[in-house]
Formats: C-alpha cells, structure tokens, sequence
C-alpha cells in the first residue's frame, strides 16, 4: 500500500526516473524510522540521473532524492519503501537476480532521514 501512494506521487523527469515532489518528501518524513527503502544507485549530480537509469536499464519507475554525505551532495535513487528489513532484502534478491549491473541494497530509513538535504516538510 505505501509502495503504491509513493509511486503515485511523483513530479516527473523522465519515464523512469522522477524527483520525489513536497508531498512524496512528507511521506518519507512520516516514515517510521524502523521501515527500509531499497536503494538503487548514488549519483553525484542530477544531470546524470536519466543517464545513469537509462544505463541500469531499470524498468520499474524510480525515485530520486539529494542527500548530503561528507559536505558533497548526492542524488540517491530508490525502488521503493518497505516495512521492514526481510521484505527490503527480498525485493534486492530480486532486483540483482535480473540486473546484475544493480547494486540495490535495502537501506534502513532513518538512515535515509539524516542524509536528505530537506530536513523537514510543511
């Protein structure tokens, strides 16, 4: 049920990749902190993103966020949001079983929390 209010919620940038919009950057923060995201890939800028989903050759649509790791700004982009680590996991399983150029890993979401660049939404 949240993998689907997230994807629907999306300010499009391409037809794989989209920026998460105000709203989508809500739910993240509404998240509980003990739910995963399973990330796909970390991209030091934003012109690379359509590239850089094009190259994974993905085809399930994807969600970019900016974080700040280390003083240097990423876009980080996930598959998704899940309740808990064995469902994330799963879903990796998955993604690296039919791409093997993926790296995803399920990423707790309160690791996700502290590295956004937005810290808070009205």
């Amino acid at each position: 049920m949240m993998k689907l209010l997230l994807f629907s919620l999306l300010l499009m940038i391409s037809s794989f990749v989209s920026i998460a919009s105000e709203r989508l950057m809500a739910i993240i923060f509404n998240t509980p902190d003990d739910y995963y995201v399973v990330q796909i890939a970390s991209l030091p800028a934003m012109t690379d993103l359509e590239g850089a989903v094009k190259e994974l050759n993905y085809k399930k649509r994807l969600v970019a966020v900016k974080t700040l790791v280390k003083e240097k700004q990423h876009w980080v982009i996930l598959e998704g949001i899940y309740s808990n680590q064995k469902e994330a996991q799963q879903v990796v399983k998955e993604i690296q079983a039919s791409y093997k150029q993926i790296a995803a890993w399920a990423r707790p979401m309160s690791s996700l929390k502290r590295v956004l660049t937005v810290k808070s939404v009205k």
